[in-house]
């Protein structure tokens, strides 16, 4: 019965994944555009929960690999994610891990955008991947799944910096 349970959570992972990763691949190319106006931008990776930190994924080791491909960019990585320092705003990335180590990871770059109805300022995501990993080494694997978003990102960044 548990295995039961556990090959239908990995199965929904699987499938939640795959549509994430097609709406991603969809949204990316739509809004790529909106990277032109960015060259200074913050890093904020969000808390990992105990699943995470079992499975041997850090948020020191996950900074790392990001910092490491967008540091090979011409993106400029501002000291801290607020607005004084990061002005064209931040990337987020956002790793949720299940209990069998399938990890979720979402890079996202969130830049100040106009409000055309009301003319306000608001933060909004203007480019995102997502991915999914399961098996394998779960920190080696979520690193590299995070890396091949950076990558993302910077191909994408330079497509429209030219």
């Amino acid at each position: 019965m548990a295995l039961s349970v556990m090959k239908t959570i990995q199965m929904l992972w699987i499938t939640l994944g795959i549509v994430l990763i097609a709406s991603a691949a969809g949204a990316q190319s739509l809004n790529t555009g909106d990277l032109a106006k960015v060259r200074s931008l913050g890093i904020v990776i969000e808390d990992l929960n105990a699943a995470a930190l079992r499975c041997g994924i850090t948020k020191n080791g996950l900074d790392t690999s990001l910092r490491f491909i967008i540091g090979q960019s011409k993106i400029e990585i501002a000291k801290t994610a607020l607005i004084t320092d990061a002005k064209d705003g931040f990337i987020h990335l956002e790793v949720i891990v299940q209990n069998n180590c399938a990890a979720l990871v979402s890079l996202s770059v969130y830049s100040n955008v106009t409000i055309q109805s009301s003319g306000k300022f608001a933060q909004a995501a203007i480019w995102t991947q997502n991915g999914i990993r399961t098996g394998g080494n779960a920190s080696v694997d979520t690193k590299e799944l995070v890396e091949e978003a950076a990558k993302m990102l910077v191909n994408d960044w330079n497509s429209v910096n030219k």
